[in-house]
């Protein structure tokens, strides 16, 4: 009943009493290890440290996932285990955004290492997927492309076919750390399969990134060889003004041929014309 009170204050957004209910409940059944209350416990312990990272005390609560990790990492149920995974793996992403990169890194490792493939529960391959994307990520920071591009294709591996938006962040981070090493052909090859699946995840979050990365392509592939891979994809609709505003660039005639042109299409039903 009070698990369920937490995740009724989590959807009202009041992270405070939420935090409240949940180490309510871990102080009334902390020892208590019957089959039955364990999940539950663990459960609020696990939302508990998600709760107080939410509400800013990070380094709080990197401690408490790194206590869960500590406490259960050797459980014998599969679904604590499980949590185990989720737990390191947050974490280590909690390290990454204070800027330890270095023990994220070790955390990262960790889950990796940890991630048992017997435990075939979509929860588990979402959380090493998770995991190795974030690796990818960081390891890009640190310009270690060739371990981050090792990260990534074994992300890949793992991600299901259906997981659109984790595949492609791994194809958008991929394309990245490939043109980091030098690799221009496969950097390539990962920018037109995350353009694919561009139209499946498009949120203008997302195109802001893509479109941040694109401008950052051209500095090495050239405008032309950019413009060519988006106009050969699936996203060339999408990202039409983006293209326009390159080739305006590249030709400063164009964008007032472009004007005029839009202009005669807008008096032509009226059968006005604009010379």
């Amino acid at each position: 009943m009070l698990l369920c009170s937490g995740y009724c204050l989590a959807r009202l957004e009041r992270l405070e009493q939420e935090l409240e209910v949940y180490n309510k409940l871990v102080a009334l059944f902390e020892s208590d290890e019957t089959p039955n209350i364990l999940p539950l416990v663990t459960r609020a312990q696990f939302n508990a440290a998600m709760v107080t990272g939410q509400l800013g005390l990070i380094d709080k609560s990197i401690e408490m996932y790194k206590s869960f990790v500590d406490r259960y990492q050797d459980h014998r149920d599969r679904a604590i285990r499980s949590q185990v995974l989720k737990a390191q793996c947050n974490c280590a992403i909690s390290l990454r955004i204070s800027g330890h990169y270095q023990r994220a890194l070790k955390h990262f490792i960790a889950v990796v290492r940890r991630y048992d493939p017997s435990i075939d529960d979509s929860a588990s391959v979402l959380t090493i997927v998770t995991a190795l994307t974030s690796k990818t990520q960081l390891e890009t920071i640190m310009e270690l492309p060739d371990v981050a591009i090792e990260s990534g294709m074994l992300g890949l591996t793992h991600c299901k076919r259906e997981w659109d938006e984790e595949r492609f962040q791994l194809h958008l981070l991929l394309a990245g750390a490939y043109f980091m090493s030098g690799d221009t052909t496969s950097a390539e090859d990962h920018v037109s399969e995350f353009l694919q699946l561009l139209p499946l995840v498009d949120q203008p979050p997302v195109r802001a990134d893509v479109e941040e990365f694109l401008d950052a392509m051209t500095g090495q592939v050239g405008r032309s060889r950019t413009v060519e891979i988006i106009q050969e994809s699936p996203s060339s609709t999408i990202l039409s003004e983006f293209v326009r505003g390159r080739l305006r660039q590249h030709d400063p005639l164009r964008g007032i041929k472009e004007q005029a042109e839009e202009l005669q299409e807008e008096f032509s039903p009226s059968g006005r014309r604009v010379n």
